[in-house]
């Protein structure tokens, strides 16, 4: 099978999808492999700035709690 023959499978096999919960796992899925695709490594020097400007904005009291964040996407895949 070419890759424009599995390109048009896969785009009629999601065209038939009827249950909105998997479509919804399919685009997750795709977004994370793009997340993985773009990723490009950082140098130490910029690490350690994020660092930095990470602790400022803690300290700052500027961040979500880990329970805010969960019920938040909890919220959006329901």
């Amino acid at each position: 099978m070419t890759l424009d023959q599995r390109k048009i499978h896969l785009a009629q096999s999601v065209l038939q999808l009827e249950d909105e919960s998997l479509l919804q796992k399919v685009e997750d899925l795709l977004r994370n492999v793009r997340m993985n695709i773009e990723f490009k490594p950082i140098t130490l020097e910029e690490l350690h700035k994020r660092l930095d400007c990470s602790e400022k904005e803690f300290e700052a009291g500027e961040f979500v709690s880990a329970t805010d964040l969960l019920a938040k996407y909890r919220r959006i895949l329901k």
